[in-house]
């Protein structure tokens, strides 16, 4: 079986993927795509790399897995750099092909999104940030791009997605399992 995780930064997919994983012995699959520099030409370009990564790690078998983004993810990340015209339309274009060809139809089947919440979304940016001080440049506390981010989320993926309602994460494991488990 395998479960994904989606939202954008900063709302506790990596720390539910690895709560959810110890206590249902679940395998993480911990995806580090958010781990991006201001420089979004150098991330169209990684983009690449990054698809083939996850299309890797997506056809594993054999075993339960959850994993901490799905390739909807690089969608809306996608989308959200166009929209802010940090890319072009070609390569927003040549991005979607890409990812239609790499993947099909993306389907949701397992897909849960943890909803963007924006105050808590940048105290978790900035507490990363601070273990992380490479990451120091990073925009992802952008208040535009967090709020172009997690409106393409809640209008293209939470339509579509079981949302995860809790707020701690001792209840969203718990939501988590129920969602998964029935």
């Amino acid at each position: 079986m395998k479960v994904f995780l989606c939202g954008p930064h900063g709302v506790g997919k990596t720390t539910l993927t690895k709560a959810f994983a110890e206590e249902t012995g679940f395998i993480p699959i911990l995806d580090e795509i958010h781990n991006f520099t201001t420089n979004f030409k150098h991330f169209y370009e990684r983009q690449f790399d990054i698809i083939e990564h996850i299309k890797k790690l997506f056809s594993k078998d054999g075993d339960s897995y959850i994993y901490d983004r799905h390739p909807i993810d690089s969608v809306i990340y996608c989308k959200t750099f166009h929209d802010l015209n940090w890319l072009t339309t070609k390569e927003f274009a040549t991005l979607l092909l890409l990812l239609r060809t790499t993947f099909g139809d993306i389907q949701l089947d397992n897909v849960y999104i943890i909803p963007p919440n924006e105050e808590a979304q940048i105290k978790n940016i900035r507490r990363r940030l601070e273990s992380e001080p490479q990451r120091s440049n990073l925009r992802e506390t952008d208040l535009e791009y967090l709020q172009t981010i997690n409106t393409n989320y809640e209008k293209y993926v939470m339509p579509f997605v079981m949302t995860i309602t809790k707020i701690s994460l001792k209840e969203r494991v718990e939501e988590l399992k129920k969602l998964v488990f029935g």
